[in-house]
């Protein structure tokens, strides 16, 4: 997915789900209490926050905005797709939000249903995160460029001495 077209789910996503800046501050302050943080609830009480909101809007969608969501979906082994994204950072996939089998019992467009919530869904949960992802990205890259810095101090001291 190129990062131009990453815009549209997040767009997507907060206009679906409703979140404002006073939600991203309550939700904050709820996981804040959660001890020792569990990312699994969090994502559990999100899906469940945002549950009847996100359900109805989407079952009114055409198959084909359905289809467009899911290719936004990140699947297991799927998040390196996405790691050339420098502006906004995935990390919750819907094996995150939706952890059990889709029903084989259900109908394609309910399908579609069942998995576009839940792509929105992590959506909103790496939204409310950006800020945390974006600062671990930094500090990691701030290591790999110090690791850089020493293994060439190190080649350079090993060269010097023979």
């Amino acid at each position: 997915m190129k990062e131009q077209n990453l815009q549209y789910i997040i767009n997507l996503a907060t206009q679906v789900s409703g979140v404002n800046a006073d939600f991203r501050e309550t939700f904050a302050k709820y996981e804040a209490g959660i001890e020792p943080y569990d990312r699994e609830k969090g994502i559990r009480e999100l899906s469940v926050i945002l549950s009847h909101t996100v359900t109805k809007k989407v079952r009114e969608m055409n198959p084909e905005t359905l289809g467009r969501i899911c290719a936004y979906g990140l699947y297991p082994g799927g998040l390196a797709a996405w790691a050339d994204c420098s502006t906004f950072i995935r990390k919750t996939g819907i094996k995150d939000v939706h952890p059990n089998s889709f029903s084989v019992e259900k109908s394609g467009r309910d399908l579609l249903v069942e998995i576009a919530i839940s792509i929105i869904v992590a959506t909103v949960y790496d939204i409310l995160h950006q800020d945390e992802y974006q600062e671990n990205a930094k500090c990691e890259q701030d290591l790999d460029e110090q690791l850089d810095r020493a293994e060439h101090d190190y080649v350079h001291y090993v060269h010097g001495q023979h």
